[in-house]
């Protein structure tokens, strides 16, 4: 990095990298006009924070927002760490492992922010669960078939923890329409942040022994 940076040297510089940043998110915000003007949703309702909006408390939403910053923590390592070692050892094979695990977490992860399997995809998009579930099971399978290789030769018991309490969850879910389940909730939401918990902590982990090998090869 240069010792002199002033503002207009910067702005030469960086000026491409400001357009991308920029530009996607101001046309965001002026998406937000059109679905104002086309479904009369009051912008507010997607801007502001929902704990505000709902004047709800501050504990609302707690375990499954912590949940979210685990698949997001756990997709940024992956991604950065595979564009590093892709770059600075050449190890395509590791790289392009971490990055389809970057991919596979991003589609967790926007999955569980958005309850697109819960909420948007049947409810709106009209897709039952009986399809949704599949899809997300011949992803996973395809994901772990191609990398099942590299997988072996890391700490994978995370990760199968992670297989274990995340199907728990699903099972509890399904078996909660046919019966009644004391706190379904605490144990089909625990379960599943337990998943979260060891699916982040196994691929943050293995970003990290990862980039270690690639530096003491």
């Amino acid at each position: 990095m240069k010792p002199e940076r002033n503002i207009f040297y910067q702005l030469k510089s960086i000026s491409l990298v400001i357009v991308k940043i920029y530009l996607p998110a101001i046309m965001l915000l002026f998406g937000l006009v059109f679905v104002r003007l086309i479904y009369k949703v009051d912008i507010g309702a997607i801007t502001r924070d929902p704990l505000q909006l709902f004047e709800a408390p501050p504990f609302v939403g707690m375990v499954s927002n912590i949940g979210i910053l685990c698949w997001c923590s756990a997709m940024a390592i992956c991604f950065f760490s595979s564009k590093i070692i892709q770059k600075k050892f050449n190890d395509y094979k590791i790289a392009q492992f971490l990055f389809y695990s970057s991919v596979v977490t991003c589609i967790l992860m926007i999955d569980d922010l958005f309850l697109f399997h819960e909420i948007v995809l049947p409810d709106y998009l009209h897709i039952q669960q009986i399809i949704i579930y599949p899809t997300y099971v011949i992803m996973i399978a395809a994901y772990l078939f191609k990398f099942y290789k590299t997988i072996l030769r890391t700490d994978y018991i995370l990760l199968l923890l992670a297989f274990v309490f995340f199907g728990t969850s699903i099972i509890i879910d399904i078996l909660s329409e046919h019966i009644v389940i004391p706190e379904v909730f605490f144990f089909e939401d625990g379960v599943k942040f337990l998943g979260v918990i060891g699916w982040a902590t196994y691929y943050i982990r293995t970003s990290f022994q990862e980039m270690t090998a690639q530096i003491h090869k």
